[in-house]
């Protein structure tokens, strides 16, 4: 009987670059490449506008976890939150029922005809049942 090794965790992400995943190695590069672009166009506001916002947003998506879900996760499911409605409302009779029942017209009615019970056979039930007990 041979033995196998299980793998663990294998719903984490590969180290790509040194302690680094793939995604949080791109989302680095990118917030750098566009912060370093904007410095080295020699325009101050430019590179406070837009390339350290971007800086900022490159650290933040590698790195900062909310609720233990990762922050593009969270960026996403805020976004659905601000666009998609907040409340249900229910209208009464609002709609009409796709399915309508109506009695089959070649079926006739089936007449019951309710059976008479009177005191004696009644107690004679009654003792059966008390006698069976």
């Amino acid at each position: 009987m041979s033995q196998y090794k299980v793998p663990q965790n294998v719903d984490m992400q590969d180290k790509i670059v040194g302690p680094l995943t793939m995604f949080q190695f791109l989302y680095l590069l990118a917030g750098g490449m566009i912060f370093y672009s904007t410095f080295k166009a020699g325009q101050t506001v430019l590179t406070i506008l837009v390339g350290i916002p971007a800086a900022l947003v490159g650290l933040a998506f590698a790195f900062v976890k909310v609720n233990d879900q990762p922050f593009n996760k969270f960026v996403v499911s805020f976004a659905f939150f601000l666009t998609h409605p907040k409340s249900r409302v229910w209208h009464q009779g609002g709609s009409t029922p796709s399915v309508l029942v109506t009695q089959d017209p070649n079926k006739k009615d089936a007449h019951v005809t309710p059976k008479a019970l009177d005191k004696q056979k009644l107690a004679t039930v009654a003792r059966t049942l008390d006698e069976a007990s």
